[in-house]
């Protein structure tokens, strides 16, 4: 018996797409400046953020080709920037007048990446990406 896959394409959201594009840029940029950085002084440091912008550029291009391990990936990096967020925020010596700023600007960022996850995670999304991987 063979296996006939469907010809009707699936529904794309703009969002994904969008999404996919505003990250594949800066990661690929950082992806230059990482390796620039790297051999200009190698330290550990370097390194790591050259890994954190090579993963984020691969996943960007999973998630344009709406591949479910990017979807997942992508999750868990709007979720490290949350959870990074916070840690700085909380190790972080402010000033008593930009206190307040940081607050509001760390939970926006939150809020933000809170809404991005819980789309990436509804029904309508994940049907987009293929159940393969």
């Amino acid at each position: 018996m063979q296996l006939v896959r469907s010809t009707t394409p699936r529904p794309r959201s703009g969002l994904v797409t969008f999404l996919a594009w505003i990250t594949l840029v800066p990661s690929a940029i950082g992806v230059l400046g990482g390796a620039v950085s790297l051999l200009i002084m190698p330290r550990l440091a370097v390194a790591l953020v050259l890994a954190g912008s090579v993963t984020t550029f691969v996943t960007a291009l999973g998630l344009r080709r709406r591949r479910n391990w990017a979807r997942l990936a992508f999750i868990w990096i709007l979720s490290f920037a949350i959870l990074n967020a916070f840690i700085s925020l909380y190790r972080a010596r402010w000033a008593p007048q930009r206190e307040t700023l940081a607050l509001v600007v760390v939970f926006v960022l939150a809020a933000v990446n809170g809404l991005i996850i819980a789309s990436l995670s509804s029904d309508r999304i994940r049907e987009e990406f293929d159940s393969g991987d």
